[in-house]
């Protein structure tokens, strides 16, 4: 039995009111609530506010201890409940955020496991499937083709497969375009026109939530680098997001 399931009105309409809260963008709110709640559902969304909190409003040791405090969560759920997806799908986001973060090649394969388990669960998991084409686009971005395939069994067909897939799935996420386009950024020359077609088309979507909006920011951040040709700042883009700048654009969103 899936922990929560009993739960009255008043615990889902408090889960209700974090959601919102985190759509909002009030992250750091929304995951002192959903965590008090103390379940399943709660630890996970709990986690995932603290991910978007720290990827793109963190930097240094206050985005580790976040990605720390929400693999932490993550995993409080997964003890409740081995199959939940959602907490799966936190723990690999937190785990590869850290990999990217401290260079580490033991926490980015972690993070593939817990992608690998959502695909057994459900094989047509749009956010799995394009976090799985991104950890393979981020692993031939970090350490090249070579050494990616032989390493880590990263592969651009993989990327290209992942992204296509959970496109079709979900055409309304800018973030899926978004995440495409930075992948497709990292190969040879002749993907790049199909990177800017995807980042304009993440443009023209609505974003149903704070962390659309702020994935749009980002996409066309990347966009405009591509557009005046500047290499130094594409770099950087890819690289990482700039916090820096989301700290004050984050203020302008509606």
């Amino acid at each position: 039995m899936v922990a929560g399931a009993f739960w009255g009105p008043t615990a889902a309409a408090d889960l209700e009111h974090a959601r919102q809260l985190y759509v909002r963008g009030e992250f750091e709110m929304a995951a002192s609530q959903a965590a008090a709640l103390e379940s399943v559902d709660g630890y996970a969304l709990a986690a995932q506010a603290l991910l978007v909190n720290a990827l793109f409003l963190k930097m240094g040791e206050p985005r580790l201890e976040a990605l720390r405090q929400a693999h932490d969560l993550a995993k409080a759920g997964l003890e409740r409940d081995p199959d939940h997806i959602g907490s799966h799908l936190q723990a690999a986001g937190a785990l590869g955020l850290q990999a990217r973060v401290k260079r580490s090649g033991q926490l980015a394969r972690e993070a593939r496991v817990h992608l690998k388990r959502i695909l057994e669960l459900d094989g047509s998991h749009a956010l799995a499937l394009a976090a799985l084409g991104g950890w393979h686009g981020e692993v031939l971005q970090r350490v090249g083709r070579f050494l990616g395939k032989i390493f880590y069994g990263a592969s651009r067909k993989s990327v290209l497969e992942n992204f296509d897939r959970a496109i079709r799935l979900r055409p309304d996420l800018p973030s899926l375009r978004v995440g495409y386009a930075k992948a497709l950024l990292s190969f040879p020359s002749r993907y790049r026109p199909q990177a800017v077609g995807l980042l304009i088309e993440a443009l023209a979507l609505s974003p149903p939530d704070r962390l659309e909006a702020m994935t749009q920011v980002y996409g066309r951040l990347i966009l405009e680098a591509l557009e005046t040709n500047d290499k130094k700042r594409l770099k950087v883009l890819l690289d990482d997001v700039p916090v820096s700048e989301f700290r004050i654009m984050a203020v302008a969103l509606p």
